[in-house]
Protein backbone atom coordinates (compact mmCIF):
# COMPACT_ATOMS: atom_id res chain seq x y z
CA UNK A 1 0.00 0.00 0.00
CA UNK A 2 1.62 3.40 -0.92
CA UNK A 3 2.68 5.78 1.53
CA UNK A 4 0.12 7.96 3.21
CA UNK A 5 -3.05 5.80 1.24
CA UNK A 6 -5.62 4.38 3.23
CA UNK A 7 -7.79 0.77 2.34
CA UNK A 8 -11.35 1.78 1.17
CA UNK A 9 -12.91 0.25 4.55
CA UNK A 10 -10.33 1.70 6.69
CA UNK A 11 -12.39 4.77 8.49
CA UNK A 12 -10.42 7.78 10.21
CA UNK A 13 -11.30 9.42 13.31
CA UNK A 14 -13.15 12.38 13.44
CA UNK A 15 -11.61 15.29 14.30
CA UNK A 16 -11.23 16.15 18.62
CA UNK A 17 -12.71 19.46 17.75
CA UNK A 18 -15.80 18.13 15.66
CA UNK A 19 -16.75 15.65 18.67
CA UNK A 20 -16.37 18.38 21.70
CA UNK A 21 -18.40 20.75 19.24
CA UNK A 22 -21.43 17.84 18.60
CA UNK A 23 -21.30 16.80 22.00
CA UNK A 24 -22.16 20.21 23.34
CA UNK A 25 -24.56 20.56 20.58
CA UNK A 26 -26.06 16.75 21.22
CA UNK A 27 -26.73 17.93 25.14
CA UNK A 28 -28.83 21.14 24.35
CA UNK A 29 -30.38 20.24 20.82
CA UNK A 30 -30.92 16.27 21.16
CA UNK A 31 -29.45 13.47 18.56
CA UNK A 32 -30.89 13.86 15.57
CA UNK A 33 -31.10 17.44 15.41
CA UNK A 34 -27.51 16.82 16.43
CA UNK A 35 -27.00 14.27 13.64
CA UNK A 36 -28.45 16.14 11.13
CA UNK A 37 -26.37 19.66 11.46
CA UNK A 38 -23.23 17.68 12.08
CA UNK A 39 -23.37 14.92 9.19
CA UNK A 40 -22.98 12.25 12.03
CA UNK A 41 -24.93 9.48 13.17
CA UNK A 42 -27.49 9.44 15.68
CA UNK A 43 -25.73 7.12 17.81
CA UNK A 44 -22.13 8.32 17.67
CA UNK A 45 -24.11 11.95 19.03
CA UNK A 46 -25.47 9.96 21.81
CA UNK A 47 -22.11 8.41 22.65
CA UNK A 48 -19.88 11.48 22.69
CA UNK A 49 -22.45 13.47 24.69
CA UNK A 50 -22.22 10.57 27.28
CA UNK A 51 -18.70 10.47 27.17
CA UNK A 52 -18.65 13.98 27.63
CA UNK A 53 -21.11 14.02 30.86
CA UNK A 54 -19.44 11.06 32.27
CA UNK A 55 -15.84 12.27 32.04
CA UNK A 56 -15.81 15.80 30.80
CA UNK A 57 -14.12 15.05 27.71
CA UNK A 58 -14.61 13.41 24.23
CA UNK A 59 -10.95 12.54 23.52
CA UNK A 60 -10.62 8.88 22.02
CA UNK A 61 -8.88 6.07 23.99
CA UNK A 62 -5.68 4.61 22.88
CA UNK A 63 -5.92 2.94 19.56
CA UNK A 64 -3.30 0.36 18.50
CA UNK A 65 0.28 -0.60 19.62
CA UNK A 66 2.05 -2.74 20.46
CA UNK A 67 0.58 -6.50 22.10
CA UNK A 68 3.06 -8.53 24.05
CA UNK A 69 3.37 -12.61 22.22
CA UNK A 70 0.68 -14.65 24.50
CA UNK A 71 3.19 -17.08 24.89
CA UNK A 72 6.23 -15.20 26.21
CA UNK A 73 6.01 -16.67 30.05
CA UNK A 74 6.35 -20.06 28.38
CA UNK A 75 9.41 -19.50 26.23
CA UNK A 76 11.88 -21.23 27.74
CA UNK A 77 9.07 -24.45 28.25
CA UNK A 78 8.84 -24.52 24.32
CA UNK A 79 12.50 -23.96 23.68
CA UNK A 80 13.28 -27.42 26.37
CA UNK A 81 10.10 -29.44 24.94
CA UNK A 82 11.45 -28.45 21.26
CA UNK A 83 14.81 -29.33 22.54
CA UNK A 84 13.70 -32.79 23.74
CA UNK A 85 12.12 -33.81 20.73
CA UNK A 86 13.05 -31.73 17.55
CA UNK A 87 10.43 -33.00 15.31
CA UNK A 88 7.51 -32.57 17.70
CA UNK A 89 4.54 -30.87 15.88
CA UNK A 90 3.07 -27.36 16.06
CA UNK A 91 -0.32 -29.09 16.81
CA UNK A 92 1.09 -31.64 19.69
CA UNK A 93 2.83 -28.26 21.52
CA UNK A 94 -0.80 -26.98 21.29
CA UNK A 95 -2.59 -29.60 22.54
CA UNK A 96 0.26 -29.91 25.87
CA UNK A 97 -0.11 -26.18 25.94
CA UNK A 98 -3.84 -26.64 26.58
CA UNK A 99 -3.26 -29.54 28.95
CA UNK A 100 -0.73 -27.36 30.89
CA UNK A 101 -3.97 -24.70 31.85
CA UNK A 102 -2.42 -22.45 28.72
CA UNK A 103 -5.79 -21.38 26.12
CA UNK A 104 -3.79 -20.65 23.07
CA UNK A 105 -4.35 -21.04 19.41
CA UNK A 106 -2.58 -23.24 16.49
CA UNK A 107 -1.57 -19.23 15.42
CA UNK A 108 0.20 -18.16 18.60
CA UNK A 109 2.08 -21.45 19.11
CA UNK A 110 3.51 -21.24 15.16
CA UNK A 111 4.20 -17.44 15.60
CA UNK A 112 5.81 -18.12 18.82
CA UNK A 113 7.77 -21.25 17.61
CA UNK A 114 8.76 -19.38 14.74
CA UNK A 115 9.97 -15.60 16.29
CA UNK A 116 12.56 -17.66 18.41
CA UNK A 117 14.16 -19.13 15.56
CA UNK A 118 12.81 -23.03 16.18
CA UNK A 119 10.85 -24.33 13.05
CA UNK A 120 12.22 -26.15 10.52
CA UNK A 121 11.44 -26.94 7.00
CA UNK A 122 11.31 -30.30 5.82
CA UNK A 123 13.60 -31.30 2.77
CA UNK A 124 11.90 -31.45 -0.03
CA UNK A 125 11.09 -34.36 -2.24
CA UNK A 126 13.76 -35.34 -4.63
CA UNK A 127 13.51 -34.68 -8.15
CA UNK A 128 13.48 -37.30 -10.96
CA UNK A 129 15.01 -40.26 -11.05
CA UNK A 130 13.36 -42.92 -9.10
CA UNK A 131 12.02 -46.27 -10.23
CA UNK A 132 8.49 -47.56 -10.48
Amino acid sequence: MPAGRRLAWMSTYYSLDLRRRAARFCLKHGSGKTAETFSIGRATAVRWAQKLRQTGDVAIGKVGGHRRPILEAHEDWIRERIASESHVSLRKLQAELNARGVAVGFGAVRRTVHRLGLSFKKKPARRGGHTA
